[in-house]
């Protein structure tokens, strides 16, 4: 009588369908994370570069051009202050990112974090004149949330979560320029101008879905294909098998 000796060389889950310890999670294989982490190394390059770019053009290159002050939106001082704290955190989480090692999985979500406070210092240098709403014009804003998801995914809660977050610096950074006594647009106009933000975020989710849903195939492909034979599983009259 043969006697079965097949044992799973990775992935193993139990008859209710849950995975044991030492199992790949759901939705977010440990290769998938760490393919991940290292694109964020590269994403916040380019944003530190973005960031740099900002602070010599504004300061140093805009003063030379002497163009019209209704022309050009005008950083403040803390604009300035936020967007070198941005270089500097950007540049910092970049070599975080290139050494990340086995906290894959954990940079993945601090990525969710740097994406909203991004989105914030965004929204400062954005309304440093409050009342020069960006009407007709999109934000960055929007280029961040929809490019994010893309290049360092997440699981679509957490994406459509840090989406909205990130849309709504915005608004926030017309509030705060409220509080400081600053005179600010209409609710009403202000809605209507960052109505595309959100649109943006809920875009995002769709990207989310399909490489969260491809990473999952990719698990199940592994884990059909890794499987070792450690013991004979039995012998018959056919020969040894």
């Amino acid at each position: 009588m043969m006697e079965p000796a097949a044992r799973e060389a990775e992935v193993r889950t139990t008859p209710g369908g849950q995975t044991e310890p030492g199992a790949s999670a759901p939705g977010m294989s440990d290769e998938f994370c760490e393919e991940s982490a290292g694109r964020l190394s590269w994403l916040c390059l380019v944003w530190a570069v973005m960031w740099a770019l900002g602070l010599i053009l504004n300061l140093l290159v805009k003063p030379l051009l002497q163009l019209p002050m209704d022309m050009v939106l005008p950083w403040s001082n803390g604009a300035t202050l936020i967007a070198s704290l941005c270089l500097v955190l950007s540049i910092a989480l970049y070599l975080l990112a290139r050494r990340h090692g086995r906290n894959a999985r954990l940079l993945v979500n601090v990525a969710l974090g740097y994406e909203v406070v991004t989105a914030f210092a965004i929204g400062i240098v954005n309304q440093t004149d409050a009342m020069r709403i960006l009407a007709g014009r999109l934000s960055w804003i929007c280029v961040l949330v929809l490019i994010f998801p893309m290049i360092v995914p997440n699981t679509p809660k957490k994406t459509l979560l840090a989406g909205l977050l990130a849309a709504s610096m915005d608004p926030l950074a017309i509030a705060i320029m409220g509080a400081r006594g600053h005179p600010i647009p209409d609710t009403t106009l202000i809605l209507w101008a960052y109505l595309p933000n959100y649109v943006c975020a809920g875009i995002a989710v769709v990207p989310s879905v399909i490489l969260m849903h491809l990473s999952r195939q990719a698990s199940k492909a592994r884990q059909f294909g890794s499987y070792r034979l450690d013991e004979m599983l039995g012998r018959g009259g056919m020969g040894e098998v």
